[in-house]
Formats: structure tokens, sequence, C-alpha cells
């Protein structure tokens, strides 16, 4: 409707006092269903393990489903309480609060998954896939334990990428864990 109040008005130097009069339709404003702290309490007394902890970072902490599936150990700060989560919504970054019953817990999935990138290591594997650019300038990166998922895939994917190793650049696929 602006559009064509502009046309008219600026354009065509036309005035049409009958769209003055006019009313634009509006979008139902729709509020966000919230559960309740007892609601909140059964859902996470049902889960367990890796589940468990990703709902209560979801929900302690204001993550998002893929802000917390893309959630790297760099990014997770456990002595200063922060969680950095890199292009969240709206391909923004921002620094959010870890809660102090969650700093255990997610210190020992830490610890669980730098005992599995050793695993993978020694297996030949144990790279992640990385945004190209931070890749390109930091070739040995995807090995590096920092960049690796917090809550890494069950099993491996290979890659079309190419595998980036210390001495050469190989056009072979690269098997990687997400």
């Amino acid at each position: 409707m602006s559009a064509i109040l502009f046309l008219y008005r600026q354009v065509l130097k036309t005035e049409l006092g009958w769209l003055d009069d006019l009313v634009q339709a509006r979008r139902p404003s729709r509020l966000p269903v919230v559960l309740t702290s007892s609601e909140v309490t059964a859902v996470l007394g049902r889960l367990q393990g890796t589940p468990w902890l990703m709902a209560s970072l979801m929900y302690g902490a204001g993550l998002r489903v893929l802000e917390c599936a893309r959630l790297r150990v760099k990014d997770v700060d456990l002595d200063r309480r922060e969680i950095v989560v890199r292009d969240g919504k709206g391909r923004k970054d921002r620094v959010t609060l870890l809660p102090e019953s969650l700093r255990a817990p997610l210190g020992e999935e830490i610890e669980r998954v730098r005992r599995q990138h050793q695993r993978d290591l020694a297996l030949g594997f144990g790279s992640v896939e990385l945004p190209t650019a931070i890749e390109r300038k930091y070739p040995r990166a995807p090995w590096q334990r920092g960049w690796h998922w917090v809550f890494p895939a069950k099993r491996f994917y290979r890659t079309r990428r190419l595998a980036v190793s210390a001495a050469t650049t190989s056009t072979s696929p690269c098997y990687r864990r997400r």
C-alpha cells in the first residue's frame, strides 16, 4: 500500500482522497508458548545423558537448537561461566551465561569429547569441518581440540572437501565427525 501511495503522490502527483480512509490489514501477533517451571522439570526429568545436557543448556543458557548442536569446545569458558554463540539468529555472535548447575556436567562432556578426539586421532581421523576461510588460514585447525564440537556425531561422515594435513593437501575423501 505504501508503494501505491508513493506512486500516486510522488510520481503521478495525484491525490486520491479515498485511499486515506483505507485500513491496512494487520498480522495477528502470536505469543510464544512458554513452559512453566514444573513442565520444564518434568521434561528434563525424563531425559538422561547428552540429550538432558543439551536440553538443559537450551533452557538454562537460552540456546537455540542449532546453536546448541554447533557449540564448539573453544566457545565454552567454564571458569567465567560463559558460552559464546557464533553465527546465531540473524548471523550474529553473542555471549550467554552458563548456569552453575550445568558447569560440572558440561565439563565432563568436554572431557569425554577430548578422550574421543584422542581415539579418533589414533585411528587417523579426528578432524572437524570448519568454515572455508578458517581452514585456509589455519590448515591444522580441523585437528585442534578447541574447534571440535561439544556434542559430536556418533559416527564418521565422508566429506567432499579437500583433506588438509600438515604436510600435503590431498583430494581424497576426508572422514570427519559431523
